[in-house]
């Protein structure tokens, strides 16, 4: 098993990404079991600045999101036009089914 996480940010986080230097998507080393706040503290991103978290393509808000070794990870910015649209507010969501 990988102690990374293969990250993607999508939208506004896309250009921070490019702003810090860093590629995208980027392996982000996670040793073990780390909350969506967690990740965004140790990659010094406001909470604010994120809509949502895909964890292997299932939707979360910050602070529902639980990531592991070997996920697959997205950001999205609070503008995430489809994020309306989902009224993603209290809900998670897979993509694909």
């Amino acid at each position: 098993m990988t102690n990374t996480i293969d990250l993607h940010a999508n939208m506004f986080l896309h250009t921070m990404f490019r702003e810090r230097g860093w590629a995208n998507p980027s392996q982000v080393p996670v040793e073990t079991e780390i909350s969506g706040h967690a990740l965004l503290e140790s990659l010094n991103i406001a909470k604010d600045q994120v809509g949502a978290i895909f964890v292997n393509g299932k939707a979360f808000q910050a602070s529902e999101a639980v990531i592991h070794p070997g996920d697959r990870v997205a950001l999205f910015s609070p503008s995430a036009p489809m994020f309306v649209f989902l009224s993603f507010r209290d809900h998670s969501y897979t993509l694909g089914s």
